[in-house]
């Protein structure tokens, strides 16, 4: 079987709620992410290859929905935990300020990589293709992995 690496990057930010305002994590701060996705091909197990192309995917064909993933989700957006009410707009208005995405629970390389995961696995399966693995850098030396095979 072959295994295909592909490698985005995105600017985004967070804050981390649970980690108590001890830590540096609590206030709000950026991170260079780095995702790194391994694709298959279960159908051409044997081979590894599709015949028609003799690849696993196109590369070109793989950016198109994994970039417009990160620039609509996560380029340059700020997730916090929706229990953090420390960015809500100080107008009144109970409303976001612009950019700050919520999720349950905190923001961590752990959470982030499981919906990014989770949303590439299934684009995958409907290409017919296998998401293998996915690495979340959060900075150079630190990052989550989760494995399907």
């Amino acid at each position: 079987m072959i295994v295909i690496k592909r490698i985005y990057n995105w600017e985004m930010g967070h804050a981390l709620l649970k980690v108590g305002n001890q830590d540096k994590c609590y206030g709000p701060h950026g991170h260079n992410y780095r995702l790194i996705i391994e694709i298959s091909d279960p159908e051409f197990s044997d081979s590894g290859l599709d015949p028609a192309n003799d690849m696993v995917i196109n590369f070109h064909s793989l950016d198109i929905p994994i970039k417009e993933l990160i620039a609509e989700r996560y380029d340059h957006k700020f997730y916090v935990n929706k229990d953090d009410t420390r960015f809500v707009d100080w107008t009144g208005t109970g409303t976001l300020i612009q950019n700050i995405v919520t999720q349950d629970g905190d923001p961590t390389a752990e959470n982030l990589l499981k919906e990014l995961a989770f949303i590439i696995r299934k684009l995958m399966i409907i290409a017919g293709l296998q998401l293998e693995s996915a690495e979340l850098f959060e900075t150079e030396n630190a990052s989550a992995k989760i494995y399907y095979t």
